[in-house]
């Protein structure tokens, strides 16, 4: 099972993403596959089984299946959980043998709010998984500090507010807040307890590339005057938490995801024509 946001799961740009997985699936491996979201979900009949096999049958269809998988592309906004059988289900899932991806412990490793914790004095968890030598330090030196806001650290992202990159507690992409601003959206704040819901980060300036051809989304070349680059890191984790436990069971490199974008723009989302893909080169 895909499951989408509400308005991406009609969106043709985000179920064709799912869509050469789910072909495979289905012509070439008879495994049946649904898309839905979370507000589906809640008006569609499933329960867990007594040996933890989650069963489901759509509002809409006589066939009841049994979840191997569940893949989420939506989840990620406590918005998306329209009413209490959108957490029930998200609960029942957690606890019974389908394939969660991700799972509520890998969700939360990756929230913003986790990322604070990992800078807090000066990323002195790290020295805990890591020995500290030359290459620990080489890791190191890749992060930049980041905190939630509150009252008092606000007053210096203010002051310089150029600084700094503010990102709510939430993923996705298109949400963060830069320069003015960020002036114009806590400068006049009148229930500071909203501050929590953001983290301040260290502003990151890469190195600019001149005259960078890219090639749209519609297949038309161009150039980018001024260009700067996005590297992300995609990792293969798979973890065992039956009985309770955290059994990693496989956690390697999966390869890497390059991005171009112009130095001027805030954002980086293909989808919405603000970045391109890239490769790298080994030197």
């Amino acid at each position: 099972m895909g499951i989408f946001k509400a308005e991406r799961a009609n969106h043709l740009t985000h179920v064709l993403r799912f869509s050469f997985l789910w072909y495979i699936l289905v012509s070439q491996k008879s495994i049946p596959v649904l898309i839905s979201t979370l507000s589906d979900i809640s008006l569609s009949e499933w329960k867990a089984t007594p040996e933890s096999y989650l069963h489901i049958k759509g509002r809409e269809s006589s066939t009841t299946l049994r979840l191997s998988c569940i893949y989420f592309r939506g989840g990620f906004d406590p918005r998306d959980y329209v009413n209490e059988r959108c957490w029930e289900f998200l609960e029942i899932a957690e606890l019974s043998k389908s394939v969660l991806l991700p799972s509520v412990g890998l969700h939360l490793s990756g929230c913003k709010r986790v990322q604070c914790a990992i800078a807090e004095n000066n990323f002195k968890i790290l020295d805990t998984i890591i020995p500290d030598d030359k290459n620990s330090r080489l890791f190191k030196s890749t992060f930049v500090n980041q905190f939630e806001l509150n009252e008092e650290n606000v007053k210096d992202v203010l002051r310089d507010p150029f600084k700094f990159v503010v990102k709510p507690q939430r993923e996705g992409g298109s949400n963060n807040l830069f320069g003015e601003s960020i002036v114009s959206t806590f400068s006049n704040l009148h229930d500071k307890s909203e501050l929590s819901k953001y983290i301040a980060m260290e502003r990151i300036h890469p190195r600019v590339f001149r005259d960078f051809p890219v090639i749209s989304k519609e297949g038309e070349a161009s150039v980018v005057s001024e260009a700067v680059a996005e590297v992300g890191i995609c990792s293969v984790m798979v973890v065992d938490t039956r009985d309770g436990g955290h059994n990693v069971l496989k956690h390697e490199l999966g390869g890497l995801v390059t991005k171009i974008k112009s130095a001027t723009s805030n954002e980086c989302r293909i989808s919405l024509g603000f970045g391109f893909r890239a490769s790298v080169e080994e030197i």
